[in-house]
């Protein structure tokens, strides 16, 4: 009973300094508040009524955080929500079977604009890079390494598929490299070819 009383303590004395909408605190930190303050009372009945007020606008306060951090989760869940949903619909267009050449060539270019993650990931590519590997053997065109060597092989563009994206799954723009000559190259900035 003692707690209802120290709630209802506070909400009165919310009216009475014009914080009517106090309701949003809880009721733990009304009751925390109360005690405090019932112990300040014995203080001073000036620094007790200074008191009230830094309280109540500490509790107003920490009310309208939380609701800001919640109305701000909810926008990026939002936000995370729509961004799901138009790849998913990018994806799903993506995955439509193409039975036109003019609808296929359209295709692939979407295909080679897509962010490096997801374009190396694509079954075309996959396909060409197997085409490739066959085409010009399993060997590094640069220093000649093979997979007997433990060297690991990759299809590599000669004209970047962001530069070119006609070219991305052209088998006369790729090479094979191992993963060294490809990573010393790209931090080289040199071009593919020897």
């Amino acid at each position: 009973m003692e707690e209802d009383d120290l709630i209802g303590d506070f909400d009165a004395l919310a009216r009475q300094f014009g914080y009517p909408d106090a309701t949003g605190i809880r009721a733990r930190e009304k009751r925390i508040i109360m005690e405090r303050l019932r112990r300040m009372a014995r203080v001073d009945q000036k620094q007790f009524q200074a008191s009230i007020m830094h309280a109540l606008v500490y509790a107003q306060q920490r009310v309208e955080r939380g609701l800001a951090a919640q109305r701000r989760h909810e926008q990026r869940s939002q936000a995370k929500k729509l961004a799901k949903k138009i790849e998913c619909d990018v994806l799903a267009s993506l995955s439509k079977p193409v039975s036109r050449t003019a609808g296929r060539a359209e295709h692939l270019m979407v295909l080679a604009n897509l962010p490096a993650d997801r374009f190396f990931r694509t079954p075309e590519w996959r396909r060409t890079r197997w085409e490739a590997l066959h085409l010009y053997g399993r060997r590094c065109c640069s220093c000649g390494a093979v997979p007997e060597d433990e060297a690991r092989l990759t299809a590599t563009h000669i004209v970047s598929r962001l530069v070119a994206p006609a070219k991305a799954f052209d088998l006369s723009n790729l090479r094979i490299l191992c993963v060294d000559c490809h990573v010393g190259r790209r931090a080289l900035g040199a071009p593919h070819h020897a």
